[in-house]
């Protein structure tokens, strides 16, 4: 393996990647590396000087090879938020073109409004299609939708596949359980306390539903899963005291290979084991939980994404009438 003796670190004005010498703080004994005069009367101290330099360059080189994917301090006051729209994970047959009626999925329903506007394309368009998870607001009543969360641990591994640094999402698992998308609170514009979806949904619809309309979530704990990341697909920045992790940095589609089966019955990502397990259904939205895990399109720069929605799409069995199953999910950190 060819060393290179230069790394990659995001530079403090912002504009991209520059090339810096190993610093000396680094390895402190690399002072011990100087040039020993040729000759006989120096052949003792050449050999002697020999190995604290071969120790040197052995510490600058490790000390290199655990920092390259380390980020600077003030990397995140750099960063700006991105935004895109997530395409369904598909294994088997493609969607129906008549859509949701054809999905072994949970409750949902569409509504229209008419506003001036422009399509993906540039197009004038007035009349937009939506489609709401529960039931319409009109209906009144109460819809409770199961909401699994799964907890992933994130292991950083090396070239050679070692685990590098491994980053628990145990602290925030409680913390998200006990918060007010699945626990009540009181909002303004609700005079009983509800959930904050509920909550929104209700300030969207104020005009068209029925007083005792709502959607709530019913949280429910699911067995831990672990994403191990090759190198070359994340950052992070350590703790103070050098410990894992204040946050990591996860290239975008590296995250969504790793996080969806490639088949039915593949259990080897967290999305396929919870499945595969029952811990995930068709008719709930599932929350994959992350430590602080951000994603990136193909550097660092173009950062941050900190969640977002989709589902994964299996084909059905006769035990469905071979609807096309959609486990609506979310990535969340």
């Amino acid at each position: 393996m060819r060393l290179r003796w230069r790394v990659l670190l995001h530079s403090a004005s912002g504009t991209g990647f520059g090339s810096l010498q190993v610093p000396s703080k680094w390895c402190s004994v690399c002072s011990l590396a100087h040039p020993s005069p040729v000759g006989d009367n120096n052949m003792f101290t050449t050999v002697r000087r020999s190995v604290p330099f071969a120790m040197a360059v052995f510490v600058c080189v490790t000390m290199y090879a655990q920092d390259v994917h380390q980020l600077p301090d003030n990397f995140l006051s750099q960063a700006h938020p991105r935004f895109m729209k997530m395409a369904p994970h598909v294994n088997g047959a493609k969607p129906e073109s008549n859509g949701i009626p054809q999905f072994d999925t949970l409750s949902n329903w569409n509504g229209s409004y008419d506003v001036p506007g422009f399509d993906p394309n540039g197009k004038l368009k007035t009349h937009w299609l939506y489609n709401m998870v529960g039931n319409p607001p009109q209906n009144g009543g109460t819809t409770t939708i199961n909401a699994p969360v799964v907890p992933v641990v994130v292991q950083l591994l090396n070239s050679d596949g070692s685990v590098a640094y491994t980053y628990d999402v145990t602290p925030d698992v409680l913390p998200v359980l006990q918060s007010p998308i699945f626990q009540s609170a009181t909002f303004t514009r609700n005079s009983t306390p509800t959930q904050i979806t509920d909550a929104i949904m209700r300030a969207e619809f104020w005009n068209t539903m029925a007083p005792d309309w709502h959607t709530l979530l019913n949280g429910s704990l699911k067995t831990t899963r672990t994403m191990a990341v090759p190198n070359g697909f994340y950052y992070y920045k350590l703790n103070k005291n050098g410990s894992c992790c204040q946050y990591v940095l996860i290239d975008i589609n590296e995250l969504g290979n790793l996080l969806f089966p490639t088949s039915p019955t593949d259990t080897t990502t967290p999305i396929g084991a919870a499945e595969n397990a029952g811990d995930i259904t068709t008719k709930d939205i599932s929350t994959f939980l992350f430590p602080n895990t951000y994603l990136y399109f193909g550097n660092p720069n173009n950062c941050c994404v900190g969640g977002y929605h989709s589902f994964d799409e299996e084909p059905g069995d006769i035990s469905n009438g071979n609807k096309t199953e959609a486990y609506v999910m979310n990535y969340s950190a």
